[in-house]
């Protein structure tokens, strides 16, 4: 089908004519809720996704456990230890809650939620944490959406 090309050449190629290439039109951006925070306290940010098209476009429910993805580092970029709440959030045992089902974005509109990402990531000591989120269209599927980096500074 694809003659003498091969390899990632030829993958690529492949998804670009059956449309897997294709991006979703979709923003991601988060912010802090706070200019800082104290140590010990609730640490949350806002995401907010936005859809840059003029249809609607659904998505995977909003849930900040499953529906995102998350880089928290320190100023020396060591990655922040995540919680064993938020490990026991992703991993429910049998019969435990899971989120499902999902969402329409309006043409043109947004979608938000806020995250305790300090109950998601060890953020008890003082100093500063920088934060990106990201996820993808389709939860499984798709080019991830990237967020914005943010700085968060937590004092004593």
């Amino acid at each position: 089908m694809l003659g003498r090309f091969s390899g990632p050449l030829a993958l690529t190629l492949l998804f670009a004519a059956t449309g897997f290439a294709q991006s979703v039109p979709l923003a991601l951006s988060i912010r802090a809720t706070h200019d800082s925070f104290k140590s010990g306290s609730d640490v949350e940010i806002q995401a907010t996704l936005t859809n840059l098209s003029d249809e609607p476009i659904s998505c995977p429910k909003m849930s900040p456990v499953w529906a995102f993805d998350y880089d928290v580092w320190d100023t020396d970029g060591n990655p922040v230890l995540e919680t064993q709440q938020f490990d026991d959030w992703k991993h429910p045992k049998p019969g435990g809650y899971a989120s499902g089902g999902g969402s329409r974005i309006k043409a043109r509109r947004d979608a938000m939620v806020y995250i305790p990402i300090g109950e998601y990531f060890n953020m008890s000591r003082p100093g500063t944490y920088f934060i990106r989120v990201r996820r993808r269209p389709d939860r499984l599927m798709g080019e991830y959406i990237e967020s914005n980096v943010i700085e968060i500074k937590v004092g004593q």
